[in-house]
C-alpha cells in the first residue's frame, strides 16, 4: 500500500475516533442534541468551503463565490431559516399590535411560559 493511502486511512481513523469519543461524552453528559448541532455546524462549514472552492474552480471570483456560499448557507441552515422566518407571520392567529404615535408597539409574547 502506498504511503499516501496509508496516511489518508490513518487520518480518517483519527477523525472517526475523535467523533466517537465526543459522541460517548455527549451520551454520558446527556446532551446528544449539542453533539448533533455541533456536527451539523461542522458539516455545513466544510460543505460551504467545498462549495466555494468548486465555484472558484469553475471561474467565479473569490468574493462572488464567498457571497454565493454564504447566501446558500443562510438559506439551508437552521440559523438562517430562523432569521428568514422572522420576516414571516406565523400561521393561525394574527397578534393584535397597536400603533402608538410614531412608534410601532407589538404585544408582549412570553417565550418561556412557566
Amino acid at each position: 500500500m502506498s504511503p499516501r493511502i496509508s496516511n489518508s486511512l490513518v487520518l480518517i481513523s483519527r477523525v472517526f475516533s475523535v467523533l466517537a469519543i465526543c459522541y460517548c461524552l455527549s451520551l454520558i453528559m446527556g446532551c446528544v442534541d449539542l453533539f448533533q448541532a455541533m456536527l451539523g455546524k461542522i458539516g455545513f462549514s466544510l460543505g460551504g468551503r467545498a462549495f466555494t472552492l468548486c465555484l472558484i474552480k469553475v471561474g467565479c471570483s473569490g468574493g462572488l463565490a464567498l457571497a454565493i456560499a454564504f447566501f446558500v448557507q443562510e438559506i439551508l441552515t437552521a440559523d438562517g431559516a430562523s432569521s428568514i422566518g422572522n420576516f414571516m407571520m406565523p400561521t393561525g392567529e394574527v397578534p393584535k399590535a397597536t400603533f402608538a404615535g410614531k412608534r410601532w408597539v407589538a404585544p408582549a409574547v412570553n417565550l418561556y411560559p412557566s
